[in-house]
């Protein structure tokens, strides 16, 4: 076709290419493309040959089938990833692209981007980066361009002046960025490769989680990701920004390729929101508390302030002290922490551990150095599970899914880490059960890294993670029926009765909720509400509590004896209280 149009330059002569030979289907992409942009690029000037033929949508619309042809061909799974041939023609194309659909735009459209960036601007000398980042989504097509121009004059065209900028400028930025790309994404997904999704939801995450544009942002935030959850992206997300091993599963059977390598796991020792409050609580006890402690055993620089086990045993005394349950999560996992630092020291055996002794019974004080260190360790290592432990089982049964993945994540990340340097065959059960917990708590979840931060942080965690949370659901819940299914209907309708029975869901009527969820129980289990009712009436013949016939000689009720009983139990149904999976 490209050839009956005029194309010649290059040429495009000679027969298809053999199925199996991806060179050369490669190479006729690439002389099909410039022949594209020979034909149809150029403005009103009427430079493209085909100019005359086809109006502007129509060129468009071919150069970006093109564009979208290219994308695939150097993704990391597509035919020619890294080819510096197809690279440099996918520049090219979207520069004729971009282009074209500059002059495409009608004179309405112009205005829109004008006044979008006009808006933009004002917000942005007066700081208010909330507004800001309200006004950035979500946008039309004619205000993304508009969202684009400011981004480009504040940022430069490929973000060389963002080094200059300060923060927290800087860190808004980013976050626009990201949601303009991600914006764009649901038009045209193969637009964003694996890393540029991992770069422009790892800005959104650092954004959210320093708590900058609170609540704009976070709303955003939540609301674009299920927007592309719906979309059916979110397996292309997970897999460039979600730290897990290759995942088998989903309704195909297909595997969830490794993610972005787990990162690293430090204890905490300074605050991240400086200057913050809660109207009505008071953070200043436990502040003190920390402060004091990591004054008295957390300086590894001077050895009389030195031993990390002291340390991890004073998050265990602060508990009684803390007012959320996330605090007594946090204590828990920060005292694991501490005790993961006096684990790898013992193990490194490069110094640092002159508060061993002071840990060793009497029993072992005739033993060889080596021994005694040998037991300490499998101590710490016993004690660091049970923690971890105590803290992920607190977290699935008292926690909303927001903060619930904060300590699930943490737990994840430390057990990883202790196990591979420390493990045995015995302790993969326990990795893989903390696998599990902390990806049901990540798939409610929009963003799925969460910083390790100290207790006295807990409190804004519990905040920006609930909102983030909050719209992700929303958005999912109020999804249309033609969207990708993200979950099971009961998940989502339970994650939203949960939240109303705990007192998060300020909208949420309970009595309502409930019945969703039960109705969303029976949809996915395959049942109506004729079958629980079915299953609620009374037996013609008599039974006892647990079902069985009853009496010894079993025979049909009187129709009075029937008015005057109830049930005594559910058969029937069963639901996975971890999957939210009923059957």
């Amino acid at each position: 076709a490209v050839r009956a149009w005029g194309g010649r330059a290059p040429p495009l002569e000679g027969p298809l290419p053999a199925n199996d030979d991806t060179e050369a289907w490669v190479d006729l992409q690439l002389r099909t493309s410039r022949n594209l942009r020979g034909l149809f690029a150029g403005g009103r000037s009427g430079q493209g040959p085909c100019n005359e033929l086809a109006d502007l949508a129509a060129r468009l619309a071919v150069l970006e089938m093109s564009l979208e042809a290219l994308e695939h061909l150097s993704a990391e799974d597509g035919e020619a990833p890294g080819r510096a041939d197809v690279a440099a023609e996918l520049r090219a194309t979207h520069a004729a692209t971009a282009a074209l659909r500059s002059e495409a735009m009608s004179e309405h459209c112009r205005d829109v981007a004008t006044l979008k960036r006009a808006a933009l601007e004002k917000l942005w000398e007066d700081y208010q980066f909330g507004a800001v980042a309200a006004e950035a989504y979500p946008v039309d097509a004619c205000a993304l361009e508009g969202l684009s121009a400011f981004l480009e004059f504040h940022i430069g065209p490929t973000g060389e002046l963002l080094e200059q900028r300060a923060e927290p400028d800087k860190t808004v930025l980013k976050a626009v960025r990201s949601l303009l790309a991600l914006q764009r994404a649901l038009a045209r997904p193969a637009s964003l490769s694996s890393a540029q999704w991992r770069d422009a939801v790892g800005d959104l995450e650092d954004a959210v989680w320093q708590g900058v544009a609170f609540p704009e942002l976070h709303e955003a935030t939540g609301k674009l990701l299920g927007e592309l959850a719906n979309a059916g992206l979110l397996s292309e997300i997970l897999e460039a920004t979600l730290e897990h091993p290759p995942i088998k599963g989903g309704p195909a059977g297909a595997t969830l390729r490794l993610g972005k390598e787990p990162g690293e796991i430090h204890v905490p020792r300074t605050p991240r929101f400086v200057g913050l409050d809660v109207p009505g609580y008071s953070m200043k006890p436990i502040q003190r508390y920390e402060e004091r402690a990591l004054h008295l055993w957390g300086d590894e620089e001077v050895e009389e302030r030195w031993d990390p086990v002291r340390m991890g045993l004073s998050y265990i005394d602060l508990t009684p002290a803390c007012d959320l349950p996330l605090q007594v999560a946090m204590c828990f996992i920060s005292a694991a922490l501490w005790l993961w630092r006096a684990l790898q020291l013992l193990g490194d055996n490069c110094g640092g551990d002159g508060w061993l002794e002071d840990y060793i019974f009497e029993d072992l004080w005739s033993v060889p150095p080596e021994s005694k260190r040998l037991a300490m360790q499998f101590s710490l290592k016993r004690a660091i599970f049970e923690l971890v432990d105590y803290a992920s089982l607190m977290a699935e049964s008292q926690l909303l899914p927001g903060p619930r993945l904060t300590v699930q994540h943490a737990a994840y990340l430390l057990l990883r880490k202790v196990a591979a340097r420390f493990g045995s065959e015995e302790d993969a059960p326990k990795v893989l059960e903390q696998v599990k917990r902390m990806l049901m708590a990540a798939r409610v979840s929009p963003v799925w890294s969460p910083p390790v931060l100290l207790v006295s942080d807990a409190v804004f965690v519990d905040i920006l993670s609930g909102r983030l949370h909050q719209s992700f659901m929303e958005t999912l819940h109020q999804a249309p029926e033609t969207a990708a299914q993200v979950l099971p209907s009961a998940v989502a309708e339970y994650t939203l009765y949960e939240a109303a029975l705990l007192g998060a869901g300020d909208t949420t009527n309970v009595t309502y909720a409930r019945f969703e969820l039960m109705g969303a129980l029976l949809h996915d289990s395959g049942r109506s509400w004729d079958d629980v009712k079915t299953a609620f009436g009374v037996s013609p013949l008599p039974l006892d509590a647990a079902g069985f016939a009853a009496g010894p000689r079993p025979g049909r009720l009187s129709p009075t004896e029937m008015r005057d009983l109830e049930f005594a139990a559910v058969t029937g149904l069963r639901i996975d209280m971890a999957s939210g999976r009923a059957s």
